[in-house]
């Protein structure tokens, strides 16, 4: 049993790697074994906050928004019923990518922000400089940008931004 919650984290982490590397197709490849495996053991909140969110940047750059916005809602949902702190968080973020996606960027700049502060209060630096990356790219060049933002934006250099 254990052996399929770590092939699900694995696969998360593949995908992760294979859109830093833009590599898409790869990517999407390991968020549907990843999937697969989590539906082969059941609910786990782990295993949900570890694949879902990659699912969903999969999905937005292969243009799927709508899918996108329900693998979104249902991580909200997930960590609404189950979930601390930090699983909104990533629900958060990944409803940021999605309103974004949409084209509001000022509802995922408050998003995201949040985000960002519950990822640095459960003390999760690199997930909230991803937030911070983001929150840079959405608000465009010669944007004013807090210094507290500007420095998490650098501490991620290989991420993708989608």
């Amino acid at each position: 049993m254990l052996r399929r919650h770590a092939l699900v984290r694995l696969h998360a982490s593949e995908a992760r790697n294979r859109l830093a590397a833009g590599a898409l197709y790869a990517a999407e490849d390991a968020v549907r074994e990843a999937s697969e495996t989590a539906a082969r053991h059941g609910d786990c909140l782990a295993c949900d906050a570890a694949f879902r969110p990659e699912a969903v940047r999969v999905l937005l750059l292969r243009g799927r928004v709508a899918e996108a916005e329900q693998e979104a809602a249902l991580l909200e949902e997930i960590a609404r019923a189950r979930g601390g702190a930090v699983l909104a968080a990533v629900a958060r973020l990944s409803r940021a990518r999605v309103v974004a996606a949409r084209g509001l960027p000022a509802e995922a700049l408050a998003d995201l922000a949040g985000a960002r502060a519950a990822f640095l209060a459960a003390g999760h630096r690199l997930e909230a400089a991803r937030c911070a990356r983001l929150e840079v790219r959405l608000r465009g060049p010669g944007a004013v940008v807090p210094d507290e933002v500007q420095g998490l934006a650098a501490l991620v250099t290989v991420e993708a931004d989608a």
